[in-house]
């Protein structure tokens, strides 16, 4: 969703077209966005977590290319190969047929990391040509 004046607003709707939301959903972001203390400490916690996930990353060869705190974009020399085994633990990543080292992550909850650093902590583990094979 969009907030933004009138004229904005008009616009994004003529070039979007109706993209209805659901009204559990509208309700929610009206409470989200008239509560600034929960809003700063969602903004803080998710910062922490896009940093723990850039450190987790990092220390399974993933460069940090960018994102945002709710996904992360990193270049790995095995991207294919580290998505199947990942997808193997029932974790889901993006790949993208603009590179072929190109991983986005969506930054998990705590059970999330959890299994990923236990699903990287197994990636590390397999031999190089086996993990190459598995692509």
């Amino acid at each position: 969703f969009a907030l933004a004046e009138a004229d904005l607003a008009d616009a994004l709707t003529q070039a979007m077209g109706p993209w209805p939301v659901s009204g559990p959903t509208a309700e929610a972001g009206i409470a989200a966005l008239g509560d600034p203390a929960w809003a700063e400490a969602t903004r803080v916690r998710l910062q922490k977590d896009a940093d723990r996930l850039d450190s987790l990353l990092a220390a399974h060869d993933c460069l940090g290319l960018g994102g945002t705190t709710l996904f992360r974009l990193v270049e790995h020399g095995q991207a294919h190969a580290l998505a199947d085994h990942l997808a193997s633990a029932a974790i889901l990543v993006r790949t993208f047929s603009a590179s072929d080292r190109w991983l986005r992550f969506g930054v998990p909850d705590e059970a999330g990391f959890d299994r990923l650093a236990t699903a990287l902590a197994a990636w590390k583990r397999i031999p190089p040509r086996v993990a190459r094979a598995r692509r």
